[in-house]
């Protein structure tokens, strides 16, 4: 490994979408490159030009490898929650590691998206039922306005007056001998 093979399969990694095949030790590889820069370092005066260069050069191949792994973890995790797959050449040893880690989480937080989307279109039909269960009915005595169970509010109504009630309230009123329920054809 050197620096050159480290900034070309950043710059892969960077500007192309999928995620790019590395051999199953580059991070070992990488670390390797790194290690032996810094030995070299130390057998040199802080104040040589060698010295400096080294240590920039170590400097970059470091924020590389960061921003290397950061981009390769989220096309990793972007394709997992999609659903899709990675070839599995394109791991290292590494990221194989991750990758079995992210499988069963991601099918965790697909379940947890269906149970709620699953259970929203559920109330929302228990409203749309709310809401179109309703029963005519005629007054039989004076009712101040009340709040149906659709959190609506009702009325006042007088004796004699036709309402159409939510099917809960209505039924109420009906049991109580408020109101009476009103056949239609």
């Amino acid at each position: 490994m050197n620096y050159d093979e480290l900034y070309k399969a950043w710059r892969q990694e960077k500007e192309e979408g999928d995620l790019k095949p590395l051999s199953k030790d580059f991070y070992g590889q990488v670390q390797l490159y790194i290690n032996n820069l810094l030995g070299e370092i130390d057998a040199l005066d802080k104040k040589s030009v060698k010295w400096r260069l080294l240590n920039k050069e170590v400097n970059n191949a470091k924020k590389m490898v960061k921003d290397l792994t950061t981009i390769r973890n989220k096309k990793v995790l972007e394709t997992t929650f999609r659903g899709a797959t990675v070839q599995s050449d394109a791991y290292t040893s590494e990221e194989e590691q991750i990758y079995a880690k992210m499988v069963p989480l991601s099918e965790e937080i697909k379940k947890l998206i269906r149970s709620v989307n699953e259970n929203y279109v559920s109330q929302q039909k228990k409203k749309q039922k709310h809401k179109t269960e309703k029963i005519l009915v005629r007054f039989l005595q004076a009712i101040p306005s009340i709040v149906g169970m659709n959190m609506k509010t009702y009325g006042p109504f007088q004796a004699e007056d036709v309402a159409s009630l939510p099917k809960e309230n209505a039924e109420i009123f009906i049991k109580r001998g408020v109101a009476v329920k009103v056949e239609t054809k």
